[in-house]
C-alpha cells in the first residue's frame, strides 16, 4: 500500500535511505511508447468507463457506517467530480506498474535464471514480474471487482495481496548496502509497517470512541466500518 509512495518520496528523501527510481530500475521497465500512447488510452478507456459505468448503489447511499458512503457523497456533490479524479487513477496505475518493475539487481537476475544459474542472495526477490503474471492478474481482479455492484475495499484484499508478494525487495544483511537499505535493511519496509500500522490505529480509534447513533434506532451505538 505505500510502496507506490516512494515514487514520489524519493525526489525529496536521501538516496542511502530511498533509492531514486532512475537509479533502482524501475524506469528501464516503463514501456516504450509509455511517454505519450500508454497515457492517452488510459486516459480515454478511464474517462469512458467513469462515464458509461458509475453505478452507486443504492446500498451504499443508504449505510453511513462505511467509508465509500462519504467518497460517493463528495464525488455526488458536482458531476465533474468524478472525472477530475482519473488523472489520480492514472498516477497510482503507473506507481503501481514501477513497484513490479524490478530493482537493479533485475537484469542480471534474468540473465542468472536463463542461464539455470544459482541466484545470488541480494537477486532473491528482485525480479520483475512478467508480463503474463501481470496480463492474469489483471483480468482476475477486474473479472472479481468490475462485476460486483458495491464498491467495498475488502473486494480488493486479495488483488493487493498478489500484488504485494510481487513486489522486488532485497533481504535483510548485516553487510552496508548501497540500493534501498541502510546497513542492509530494506528501510522502506519499517516505513510500510509504520502506515499500515497508523491506519489500523486510525481505523481502530474511529470504531471504538465514534460511535452515533440514527435517529430511527435510539439508544443503539452505530460504529463505522471498512
Amino acid at each position: 500500500m505505500l510502496r507506490p509512495l516512494f515514487q514520489i518520496l524519493a525526489t525529496f528523501v536521501p538516496a542511502r535511505f530511498i533509492e531514486h527510481p532512475t537509479r533502482t530500475g524501475f524506469s528501464n521497465r516503463t514501456p516504450k511508447y509509455h511517454g505519450f500512447l500508454l497515457p492517452c488510452v488510459f486516459m480515454v478507456g478511464a474517462f469512458a468507463a467513469v462515464h458509461l459505468n458509475t453505478i452507486i448503489h443504492p446500498y451504499t447511499l443508504a449505510d453511513n457506517r462505511h467509508y465509500v458512503f462519504y467518497v460517493f457523497a463528495i464525488f455526488r456533490r458536482h458531476p465533474a467530480l468524478r472525472y477530475l479524479v482519473v488523472p489520480i487513477y492514472y498516477t497510482c496505475a503507473w506507481l503501481s506498474w514501477q513497484c513490479i518493475a524490478g530493482t537493479p539487481n533485475s537484469g542480471e537476475a534474468l540473465r542468472r535464471r536463463r542461464e539455470n544459474a544459482r541466484p545470488t542472495s541480494d537477486e532473491i526477490g528482485c525480479s520483475p514480474c512478467q508480463i503474463s503474471f501481470i496480463t492474469i492478474w489483471l483480468i482476475t481482479t477486474g473479472l472479481s471487482v468490475i462485476t460486483a455492484p458495491l464498491v467495498e475495499p475488502r473486494y480488493f484484499i486479495v488483488p493487493w495481496i498478489i500484488w504485494r508478494l510481487h513486489v522486488p525487495s532485497r533481504p535483510a544483511s548485516l553487510k552496508t548496502s548501497r540500493s534501498f537499505a541502510v546497513n542492509g535493511y530494506d528501510v522502506r519496509l519499517g516505513l510500510e509497517t509504520v502506515w499500515l500500522l497508523a491506519i489500523n490505529a486510525a481505523i481502530i480509534y474511529l470504531f471504538v470512541y465514534r460511535g452515533f447513533t440514527w435517529p430511527s434506532e435510539p439508544g443503539k451505538t452505530q460504529r463505522f466500518l471498512w
